[in-house]
């Protein structure tokens, strides 16, 4: 079926999986630095507390690398849970 559809059959890394490697791992020594937020966030971020409901930050990026760059934008303390677009069966 993955020839078919002109896939690579062979077992072994892409050109495009050995890219998204490379990628993860530039974002490990990255992560959070170049991050910017979006208007109202730390605002709105800060007031969810009072609501006194759990909030979870739910992303594309891996696990691995989402709390600390909400640390590193000063919001880790607002979220319960986090989850990664790597932990979940379809993106």
């Amino acid at each position: 079926m993955l020839e078919a559809a002109g896939q690579p059959t062979e077992e072994g890394p892409t050109p495009s999986r050995r890219q998204c490697s490379a990628s993860i791992r530039t974002t490990g020594t990255r992560n959070g630095k170049e991050a910017r937020l979006y208007p109202g966030v730390a605002s709105g971020s800060s007031a969810w507390p009072t609501s006194a409901s759990p909030m979870a930050c739910v992303t594309n990026k891996p696990q691995e690398y989402t709390p600390a760059a909400a640390a590193a934008l000063h919001l880790r303390q607002y979220f319960d849970f986090f989850i990664g677009g790597d932990t979940l069966p379809t993106r």
